[in-house]
């Protein structure tokens, strides 16, 4: 029990210290609800970003002016990537809806193309949408737009990964469970194995989810056990690669 509690304790102030303190990793989950407004146009939406960074999602596009109003319900296709804390996300909008343009009701038709930058330092969602819109009988108009949104409430990237672990008799080979919490409170059930080499006093885990959910996400990482160090971590969660090495 004492060398449990010892690991978790260990993996505990590792992944704290690169969460917290170095600043080194970072998860984001960009889910949530979102509008957007410009000019006589409003974008009401909802994401939803899974394990793998897929990206899901639906929404309604109203616009109101003096003579026309236009009404369109979207879903949202797309995928979220990550690469040393640089977060992208890009997606597709398809969806149809009514139209009262002049005095006559027709139908309409919404196509966006959207590419998006994470500004970790500001908390918000920035790059540009295509746009082209649709009314039977009326034809289409094409624009290009800039987007900035904020992400939500309480998103910092930030995460929290407890680990617990027992070994064989030999001490040699580790294994138990994992949970990685991010900071929307949203949490990852994962599976662990790994060894403990006592000539260096080092322990290298792997994690991998352990249910439908958790699946995609994957973590390697390697303790110092006499430090407490954290001295490599590679992963892919949520669809950004994670990477870090104690110089």
């Amino acid at each position: 029990m004492k060398n449990k509690v010892l690991f978790l304790m260990l993996v505990l102030t590792c992944v704290y210290s690169l969460a917290y303190a170095t600043e080194s990793v970072f998860i984001f989950d960009i889910s949530g609800t979102y509008t957007e407004s410009q000019d006589d146009m409003t974008l009401s939406y909802t994401l939803i970003q899974d394990a793998k960074g897929k990206l899901t999602g639906s929404g309604n596009l109203d616009y109101s002016s003096h003579e026309n109003d236009i009404s369109i319900d979207f879903d949202i296709k797309g995928k979220v990537k990550g690469k040393n804390n640089i977060v992208t996300l890009k997606y597709k909008v398809k969806g149809e809806g009514d139209a009262y343009i002049s005095g006559e009701y027709t139908d309409a038709k919404l196509k966006d193309k959207v590419s998006l930058e994470l500004d970790k330092s500001g908390g918000s969602l920035v790059g540009t949408v295509n746009r082209k819109i649709c009314a039977k009988g009326l034809g289409c108009e094409k624009t290009e737009a800039d987007v900035s949104v904020d992400v939500p409430d309480g998103m910092t990237g930030n995460s929290i990964l407890i680990i617990d672990v027992e070994s064989d008799e030999k001490g040699k080979k580790l294994e138990g469970d994992a949970t990685l919490t991010l900071s929307n409170g949203d949490t990852y059930n994962l599976y662990v194995k790994g060894k403990y080499n006592s000539k260096n006093d080092k322990m290298k885990l792997s994690l991998k989810g352990s249910d439908e959910e958790s699946k995609a996400v994957k973590i390697k990482l390697t303790i110092n056990e006499e430090t407490g160090d954290c001295t490599f971590l590679r992963g892919k969660v949520l669809g950004q690669s994670l990477k870090y090495k104690l110089e």
